[in-house]
């Protein structure tokens, strides 16, 4: 009995040693390789000075043509992810403000993302490599989750988003596998049109939102100029809707309804890659000038 207990604590050891250095070695392969998505690119952007930066969901990832703004002098990023809502933008800003990261200017997609404050975060595992290395990142799971001390297990979170971060993303990261990160200075353009592009659905109407109430408060904190912007819908019968996110928040610039034309959607609410320039375009003529 003795040699068997002496065999399973041997065994736990060695399990929780091998946890550890897997822990390490995704870590360490994470941390110093290129960045292979936008929480990398933020993490591995140290003190880099932004004239502009570009938050949202998909609606600002597909629709705000960053290389426009790059191309009249702003240096420019679109830090837009799609399924990112208000409280991933949050956490996306007070981390790029964590490593030393000026802004001058963050334009904020605001309009279908104004949900009540619970969400799925599908972003989440995109942060988790970070996980020791961030104590805000720490701060905003915690205070979410009752089960986020499960994270300082060794190699516990590579396991439990292995879809995402496992050993499949840690053999790309390994070999510094090309993606499109960085391309486009982070505007993702959707090529296609369609015939039928849908309706959009208003069966959820705006509310009040504390994630957006804190990325004003940080803006201001910083001396960031935040420019919250809505983005094209499809057709022209949504004006309650817009209209209940003017009476929540006067200060969102409405742009929804600058493209009108079919063909310039992929479908109701997301733009194709010749209406985002358009779009952006026109963002740029309303709020900025060529340097």
């Amino acid at each position: 009995m003795k040699s068997f207990a002496l065999f399973i604590g041997k065994l736990l050891i060695l399990l929780i040693f091998t946890a550890i250095v897997l822990d390490f070695a995704y870590t360490f392969a994470k941390t110093y390789s290129k960045p292979r998505n936008k929480i990398d690119g933020i993490f591995s952007s140290k003190n880099v000075s932004y004239d502009v930066v570009i938050l949202g969901s998909s609606r600002a990832v597909n629709h705000l043509d960053a290389r426009i703004f790059s191309k009249n002098g702003y240096s420019t990023f679109n830090f837009g992810m799609r399924g990112a809502k208000l409280p991933v933008n949050a956490l996306q800003l007070k981390l790029m403000l964590e490593n030393g990261c000026t802004i001058k200017n963050l334009i904020l997609q605001v309009d279908t993302n104004l949900e009540p404050d619970f969400y799925t975060d599908l972003s989440k595992p995109l942060f988790m490599p970070y996980w020791y290395a961030s104590e805000t990142l720490r701060n905003q799971y915690e205070s979410q989750e009752n089960e986020s001390n499960l994270m300082y297990i060794p190699f516990y979170r590579y396991m439990f988003y292995d879809a995402q971060i496992g050993f499949r993303e840690f053999f790309f990261t390994a070999i510094q596998k090309k993606t499109t990160y960085g391309e486009n200075d982070g505007f993702e353009p959707l090529e296609a049109n369609s015939s039928d592009i849908g309706n959009f659905d208003t069966s959820h109407f705006p509310e009040k939102n504390l994630a957006y109430e804190e990325i004003k408060s940080i803006c201001k904190k910083h001396g960031i100029r935040l420019i919250p912007i809505t983005t094209p819908i499809c057709g022209n019968n949504h004006t309650e809707y817009f209209n209940t996110i003017k009476s929540l928040y006067p200060e969102i610039i409405d742009f929804h309804t600058v493209i009108k034309e079919d063909e310039h959607f992929v479908s109701c609410g997301h733009l194709n890659e010749k209406g985002a320039k358009l779009f952006t375009e026109t963002v740029f003529d309303s709020l900025f000038k060529p340097k």
